[in-house]
């Protein structure tokens, strides 16, 4: 191991203290301005069976992003693994998000398992970063289609439209370089011995036929509508009057903001862009906002939970495979 192997494992508690300490620090700002007392009373008039139905619709929603991601990664693959592979890596994956920075610290321990599995880690690397590009597209759609039916909801949020118009931008350019990458960037890539899976994976994915590519973008906007709802019924079983327009406005937003990786699990940047973002609402008060994020946190735990069962009997199951040889 040479000095810079060494350096890494420092390097990442560097990190990940970084990280707690924001999210300490931001948490901490919210709750001196959103007395705890205050968010605690919500809780007593929370709706259980909406908070169990908001809950429930992680499964679907896991579920078709599995059958989206399946697709993405066969390309021109002869064997594939099924749809309940893909399902139990991401529940995994929601299961590691608990302890990383944003939803992508789980994209990344959900490539490097199925990478290992099926030994092609250019193609999970590169199927969940498509689909990642993809689902954000998703997510702008509805917002510009919310724009347009109820404009209040997003131009009295200064320098949103612009940042929404950046983010659409930069998302259309990277799915068009994942789906249809220029051969010259092809060959280039071709140049690095390393760099070949990857330039391997690319040309699969160009070759995916129109009935494919129609399903993977059919398969987003639901996966993202259904996100967008069960956060809503989140909200409603809090006791936020939350209107049924923000489906496609105000939560696609959040959802962005969301996966700037800045804190653990974005404790703290969730309450407080909730706050900023829905605070303008009728009837919606900082404390409502703070209550409905630590809900969402709490309905996270039931897929997660299911995360580390299929973590764990990953585990159980490599061994007894190393134990039979």
């Amino acid at each position: 191991m040479d000095a810079r192997d060494a350096a890494l494992p420092r390097r990442s508690a560097a990190k990940t203290a970084i990280r707690a300490a924001i999210a300490a620090v931001i948490f901490g700002a919210v709750l001196r301005v959103v007395p705890f007392d205050d968010v605690a009373a919500r809780f007593r008039d929370v709706s259980w069976p909406l908070f169990a139905l908001g809950t429930a619709l992680f499964f679907p929603t896991f579920l078709i992003q599995a059958v989206r991601w399946r697709a993405l990664f066969a390309g021109g693959r002869e064997s594939v693994p099924g749809v309940w592979t893909f399902f139990r890596l991401i529940c995994i994956g929601q299961f590691a998000s608990l302890f990383l920075p944003s939803s992508a610290g789980g994209d990344v321990v959900r490539a490097a398992m199925l990478g290992r599995d099926e030994r092609a880690y250019a193609a999970s690397a590169g199927s969940i970063v498509l689909g990642r590009a993809i689902g954000v597209l998703a997510l702008l759609a509805f917002v510009w289609i919310g724009f347009l039916v109820e404009p209040s909801h997003l131009s009295s949020i200064p320098g949103l439209i612009p940042f929404c118009a950046v983010a659409a931008v930069a998302a259309l350019v990277a799915v068009a370089l994942l789906f249809r990458a220029p051969e010259g960037l092809l060959r280039a890539l071709e140049r690095r011995p390393r760099l070949v899976p990857l330039a391997d994976h690319l040309r699969a994915t160009r070759l995916l036929p129109l009935r494919t590519k129609a399903l993977v973008a059919f398969l987003s906007a639901t996966i993202q509508l259904l996100s967008n709802l069960l956060t809503v019924v989140l909200y409603w079983a809090v006791g936020m009057p939350f209107p049924a327009i923000g489906i496609l406005t105000l939560v696609p937003v959040l959802m962005l903001v969301n996966m700037v990786p800045v804190s653990f699990f974005n404790v703290g940047v969730r309450e407080g862009a909730m706050i900023v973002l829905f605070s303008g609402l009728p009837g919606v008060t900082p404390d409502l906002c703070v209550a409905a994020a630590l809900l969402g946190y709490v309905s996270v735990l039931v897929p997660s939970a299911a995360g580390a069962w299929f973590f764990v009997a990953r585990g159980g199951s490599a061994r007894k495979a190393e134990e039979t040889k």
